[in-house]
């Protein structure tokens, strides 16, 4: 390779606050060629993709979003190193793209000094400058150049407007030497951070790097921290004892913090006095007035109760059609393959295993899609940032703050994303007990399970001509969780997590309407997410349940229903039907799947389950959605279904006992329902779990804790509604 094609290869980090545009942003540059990436050492994503500009290619990390560089939290550590190269796997930047939200100015300058003392070639993205006109603010990007010294230029990502321009300022300030910004901080201030980083340097070898005078800057204000932890364990009592000493001569009484605060927006200050105009208006904004509705304590809590229940309606009432195709479909290929094979293990392995498994998953795409329809959309108009503000004191009742309320909200997508989100959260025992309930929360998963059981119990019945039963059911499942995480939260941050409520600091964004790319993207993310688990881990879970079912064969048994089947008449297929369909039942219950279905069956039973739904749910713990493949392969074994049970709810429906009583009813239903509304049956999730407290004592506790709450629950639940009558 030669050195000038060398040259034409850079790498960029992108740099801002949270709900700047920074997402779509990236989105614009990199189109489809990104991926995501974890930082090793550290449980922190990162979107990585490329942009090509001439003949140069830009590689674009896009870091999470944070309001500030100081370490509290592993997101903010793993911005600083990223700039600095210092993460291993990622080269350093070459230079850096910092987003700024034009209609938030003041706020989000802040950030950007902290980047451009580190003195890497930097271009400031100006987002939201259609935002900031409606409300009257009008910013002059080129006065705003001169006063950070590196160039501005004004986008629109969602559209595309100045990501041309963008990318070619990108590109000729790659090949300068950024500038180093330097703000005036009182004398004493600067002296502190000059003498801590020779302090620093002199433990550059034992670091394994050669710490730069911003790090030190921000090891003097934050004080605690993960790098001040890592100067700790290889620089010991010495350091710290230094490190306390300069820190404490240097704030001589004061606020490090307060005076780095005061320095940079006094700065930024004077900057905005010609940079930015506005208007002056009388009244409130219509986003004044639209935000006093939306975070009222009483109004904005019935919004977003309506809001919740009509999700939970549209479920149901979207869904139908789609489902009857998809069901069509899987019950047409299974009878198509079905005819073209012959009878055996590979077409009972096929048509009883796979199709019937995995098409039983398949069916609740619709569902999923809807579910994560409505999150997109509120997500993008900005409705979500308003439920945080307004859960904050709800959630700080039981030791939580309005930070952890983000998590548990994606929580109801998926556990695995609301865990990873916690990193936002600060105080390490509020970040805990938030991973420790997020579980709790309904994923996408437990929907399948929901959907299937409440449409074959629970009747069709509408209220005030639009409120349906099923649609009310399914909205107090996903509160199932809800209502057993509070009294865990309680009992966490009063006991073995007890903390502080930190103070919940978070900025609205604008209100917007929501663009369809970016609801799209969620959609095939989530709905392809959705589709590779059936084709991967469901299928390879029906595989095996379809295994332990199916074998061993037994030849008593086929002699016992043949010498049956020979003494009938060759026109009695009603009586031929029952004795297939027994012998089928025979077989499963003689396989290893039925041996130690019995054997657990007596732990079970008073929940209402025979040994076939106690198999299920053990199935089910790689993911919970499995249950309902697995019941569809159980089922389709034992011969329960037949060419008049088209789908799995009728299978349900129809099920008997050996006594010939109904399997299922409602309070079997709902006994089931509840278990799986409270288990943890997500092996995933757990393995995150695991990752993110680096330790196995919380996974395994969050296991424990959840089944015995599970097995509790569904207990309670079907001795209850069989004493209603259920």
């Amino acid at each position: 390779m030669t050195e000038a094609h060398r040259q034409d290869r850079h790498t960029v980090a992108l740099m801002g606050n949270p709900n700047t545009g920074k997402s779509s942003l990236f989105s614009a540059l990199t189109g489809t060629r990104q991926k995501i990436a974890n930082f090793p050492g550290v449980t922190v994503e990162a979107k990585i993709g490329t942009t090509r500009f001439e003949n140069s290619e830009i590689t674009v990390i896009d870091l999470p979003g944070t309001y500030s560089l100081a370490a509290r939290s592993p997101d903010e550590r793993v911005a600083t190193d990223a700039l600095l190269g210092r993460i291993e796997g990622t080269p350093k930047p070459d230079g850096v793209i910092i987003v700024l939200d034009a209609s938030s100015l003041d706020r989000n300058t802040y950030i950007a000094t902290q980047v451009l003392e580190f003195g890497l070639p930097a271009v400031i993205a100006l987002t939201m400058m259609d935002v900031a006109e409606s409300r009257g603010i009008s910013v002059d990007a080129k006065k705003l150049s001169e006063a950070l010294g590196v160039p501005v230029v004004p986008i629109n990502a969602p559209r595309g407007t100045g990501i041309a321009d963008l990318k070619e300022t990108l590109h000729r300030t790659l090949h300068h030497p950024g500038k180093v910004l330097e703000l005036d901080y009182p004398e004493d201030f600067k002296r502190g951070v000059d003498t801590l980083h020779q302090e620093l340097c002199d433990l550059g070898v034992k670091l394994g790097f050669k710490p730069v005078r911003p790090e030190a800057l921000r090891l003097l204000v934050d004080g605690a921290g993960p790098f001040f932890d890592e100067c700790e364990e290889v620089g010991g009592a010495e350091f710290t004892g230094k490190f306390f000493e300069i820190r404490e001569r240097t704030a001589a009484g004061h606020s490090l913090s307060m005076v780095e605060a005061q320095t940079r927006y006094g700065a930024i200050g004077k900057w905005m006095q010609d940079v930015k105009q506005a208007e002056a208006r009388e009244g409130r904004t219509k986003t004044d007035v639209v935000d006093g509705v939306l975070t009222h304590k009483f109004w904005g809590s019935l919004v977003f109760l309506f809001m919740m229940g009509l999700i939970f309606q549209s479920i149901y009432s979207w869904s139908g059609p789609l489902m009857d195709v998809i069901d069509g479909a899987f019950g047409a290929l299974g009878d198509w393959v079905g005819g073209m094979m012959a009878e055996g293990a590979l077409k009972s392995l096929v048509v009883d295993g796979v199709i019937a498994g995995v098409g039983g998953v398949l069916i609740f795409l619709p569902q999923i899609l809807i579910l994560f329809l409505f999150i997109a959309i509120l997500e993008d108009l900005g409705y979500m940032a308003r439920a945080a503000f307004l859960m904050d004191k709800i959630m700080s009742r039981f030791g939580l703050s309005g930070r952890s309320f983000i998590p548990l909200l994606s929580g109801f997508a998926c556990a695995i994303p609301a865990i990873m989100g916690t990193r936002v959260i600060e105080d390490r025992n509020t970040r805990l007990t938030t991973i420790f309930l997020a579980p709790f929360m309904s994923c996408s998963a437990r929907l399948p399970v929901y959907v299937l059981f409440i449409a074959a119990f629970v009747p069709k019945q509408e209220y005030f001509g639009f409120l349906e039963l099923q649609g009310i059911v399914l909205f107090a499942m996903y509160f199932v969780g809800v209502f057993a995480a509070i009294p865990t939260a309680l009992v966490l941050k009063k006991g073995i997590l007890k903390s502080k409520v930190t103070p919940f600091l978070l900025e609205l964004p604008s209100y917007k309407m929501p663009r369809p790319k970016a609801v799209g993207r969620v959609l095939y993310e989530r709905g392809g997410s959705f589709v590779k688990r059936a084709g991967t881990i469901i299928l390879a879970v029906t595989i095996l349940v379809w295994a332990a079912g199916y074998f061993p064969q037994s030849d008593e048994i086929d002699a016992k229903y043949d010498a049956q089947l020979a003494t009938l008449a060759e026109d009695s297929e009603e009586a031929r039907s029952e004795i297939e369909n027994a012998r089928a039942g025979a077989h499963l219950e003689n396989s290893y799947l039925g041996r130690v279905g019995h054997a657990i069956e007596p732990a079970v039973e008073p929940l209402g389950w025979d040994w076939r739904i106690g198999m299920a749910a053990i199935a089910s713990f790689p993911a919970r959605e499995v249950i309902v493949a697995t019941l569809g392969t159980i089922f389709n074994l034992g011969g329960d279904q037949d060419e008049e049970s088209a789908t799995l709810r009728e299978v349900v429906q129809n099920a008997e006992r050996p006594n010939g009583s109904k399997l299922f009813n409602l309070a079997t239903a709902l006994s089931i329902m509840v278990f799986f509304a409270l288990c943890a049956q997500c092996a995933a999730t757990l393995a995150v779990m695991r990752r993110e407290t680096n330790s196995w004592k919380w996974p395994i506790a969050s296991f424990l804790y959840m089944t015995t709450l599970a097995y509790i629950g569904a207990l309670v639940t079907f001795q209850v509604a069989s004493a209603l009558g259920g």
